[in-house]
């Protein structure tokens, strides 16, 4: 198999990270889904008692939830409060979420520092309550939570109908329509409850009315008692609940269910997906809009490519990295190598090529005045390897040393050509260019951001990342600036003398018989292009015999082959990249808890709650 060039490799790394960038998505995405598992609710009894528990749900008829829930506990020494955690999820109904909003908690009848967040994969509210820096006297103490949730009223038959063990009336009515189907005692709570009383009031007559509770230490459903069948108001009672019991009340309603907020997707996707499927929607536009906005900034910094006529050499007083600068706007890969040798077919430098390294020496023909004759990028490159005074060296070798010079003299190259076309007025600042890639750095930076430091679904993450994926060819260097007038001249004569340098002889001619004197001269052209192989390809197809050996380039082969040449070349730039890679290796190395639980008679109102 042939060897590809650096330019075919370049692509293919292009083309190997459109293909990885979904992946890589992917997995953003759905980090947050590693290691979900069910809660258990093993955890050992809770050493706080409730002695008494009274509950007050206002149900109004858009199916909101009012909630005071009041708690007497008796506390020994060393807790400093309560936690009260809410379950999302409705077994009944896969669709369907319930999201508490805390609205105020209080201890003793006064105020209570509560922190509210979300934990499990985001399926738990948990509300931590109290001060991590002050303990409660021992005794009992009376907290009262107040929260609400929406949509709490369900269409019969919604979801699988699990088994509900009722002891009083029917759990649901004749003509029912809607549901009312909840955990009034959740079943998490890590403490026994001596006493539990609740009140229910509905917005409509409840025509079917069930309730069922845990009483036993081994949480079989027990009974509870019961009252308002027909009635607006429903009352329902129990004693003796143990830790992860709970009571659970089913009352069916004649009236349509309100319309309900769903998501098409299980709890387990909510934490990349969000909780509400128009939200969700929102995202995959935005994420669309954004990505065509990397497009179109992308395709706006293009410029129109001119005329390329053959020309036979390159533009007038331009070096090579120049002329591929203005074909391309891009120095080249092989900026460095094609400078050495455009120095050294002048007669300026020395070269020796060995298998792992080369070595550059000034000759006396480098004076002052030839310094001040070369190119600007030349000049860089004599600078930065401190080869401007005759009988100077530079060695590239496999080290760090080495490495920092040649990679700060690659740079300086950038500066170089840069300038010169600025100062030549050729090209000129593109604020297009400059939007994209303030844009596309802020993309970037918003990515991790959107995957860790936002309070948002980290599906929200395609909305940036979909920017820095269409929007990548806006950090290449030349989207920073558009061509003048002049500037497109200069790019339609050295893209023409590139296509001649590239083209097959076949396909072109060259009469290399008339002017063999040009190979040399423009080999170093041929090797800034990377167009080297067919440059010496052409020259043995048109002469019959090998090119030329440049005598500034010492070398093990006598006669310069297309072969012999890409081995010399080679050699050069693997010694430049290893070198600068060991130079940049060099410089890298310079308390609360919550239970889970099932309901005891299934709906919604799951959670729980214990002490820290």
């Amino acid at each position: 198999m042939a060897k590809l060039t650096k330019k075919q490799r370049r692509e293919r790394k292009r083309r190997l990270w459109l293909i990885a960038a979904p992946f890589i998505l992917f997995a953003a995405m759905f980090w947050p889904l590693i290691g979900i598992v069910p809660t258990s609710g093993n955890e050992p009894p809770d050493p706080v008692k409730v002695l008494d528990y009274q509950a007050n749900y206002d149900v109004d008829a858009g199916g909101d939830l009012q909630a005071v829930e009041t708690l007497t506990a008796q506390f020994p020494n060393g807790r400093h409060g309560i936690f009260r955690y809410w379950d999302h999820v409705d077994p009944n109904n896969d669709d369907k979420r319930y999201l508490p909003n805390v609205e105020s908690v209080t201890l003793d009848g006064h105020s209570e520092p509560t922190d509210v967040y979300e934990m499990g994969a985001d399926r738990y509210t948990v509300a931590k309550v109290g001060d991590p820096d002050v303990l409660l006297t021992a005794g009992t103490h009376v907290y009262q939570i107040r929260y609400s949730i929406a949509g709490v009223i369900t269409p019969v038959g919604a979801g699988p109908v699990p088994v509900f063990v009722s002891n009083s009336g029917q759990p649901q009515g004749s003509g029912d329509e809607s549901v009312f189907w909840w955990n009034v005692v959740a079943n998490g709570w890590r403490m026994p409850i001596a006493n539990a009383n609740v009140t229910v009031n509905l917005p409509s007559p409840a025509l079917g009315v069930a309730c069922s509770a845990a009483t036993a230490p081994d949480k079989a459903e027990g009974p509870c008692t019961i009252s308002g069948t027909g009635t607006t108001q429903i009352k329902a009672a129990a004693k003796g609940i143990p830790a992860y019991g709970g009571m659970t009340l089913r009352a069916g309603m004649p009236a349509a269910a309100p319309e309900q907020t769903t998501t098409p997707w299980p709890w387990q996707l909510d934490p990349v997906l969000g909780r509400s499927a128009p939200e969700a929607f929102r995202v995959v536009v935005l994420a669309i809009l954004t990505g065509a906005l990397g497009f179109a900034l992308v395709l706006l910094t293009r410029e129109r490519r001119p005329g390329l006529p053959v020309l036979y050499e390159p533009p007038e007083g331009l070096g090579p990295v120049q002329t591929v600068f203005m074909a391309e706007e891009t120095p080249g890969e092989h900026d460095l190598a094609a400078t050495v040798f455009h120095l050294a077919q002048q007669g300026l430098l020395d070269i020796t090529s060995k298998p792992r390294s080369w070595t550059a020496v000034a000759t006396d023909r480098l004076t002052p005045e030839a310094f001040a004759a070369a190119d600007p990028v030349s000049q860089a490159v004599l600078t930065g390897l401190s080869l401007s005074v005759p009988g100077n060296e530079f060695t590239a070798s496999n080290s760090r040393a080495k490495g920092i010079v040649l990679d700060q003299t690659r740079t300086a190259i950038k500066h170089a050509v840069v300038k010169w076309a600025d100062d030549a007025g050729l090209v000129r600042l593109s604020a297009v260019g400059v939007l994209g890639r303030v844009l596309w750095v802020l993309a970037v930076i918003a990515i991790p951001f959107a995957l860790t430091g936002w309070k948002a679904p980290t599906g929200v993450t395609i909305i940036p990342l979909a920017f820095a994926v269409t929007g990548y060819p806006l950090m290449k260097m030349g989207k920073l600036r558009r061509r003048t007038r002049a500037g497109r001249d200069m790019w339609s004569r050295a893209g023409g003398f590139q296509r001649m340098l590239s083209t097959p002889s076949s396909e072109l001619r060259f009469d290399f018989s008339a002017r063999q004197e040009f190979f040399l001269p423009y080999l170093p052209y041929a090797v800034a292009f990377g167009v080297a192989k067919q440059w010496s390809e052409k020259y043995h197809d048109e002469v019959d015999e090998p090119p030329p050996t440049p005598n500034w380039i010492n070398y093990s082969s006598r006669r310069l082959t297309p072969a012999s040449l890409l081995t010399a070349v080679g050699s050069f730039e693997t010694t430049v990249t290893s070198t600068i890679s060991a130079y940049q290796s060099g410089s890298s190395s310079s308390s609360s808890g919550s239970g889970g639980g099932g309901s005891v008679g299934g709906g919604g109102g799951g959670g729980g709650g214990g002490s820290w």
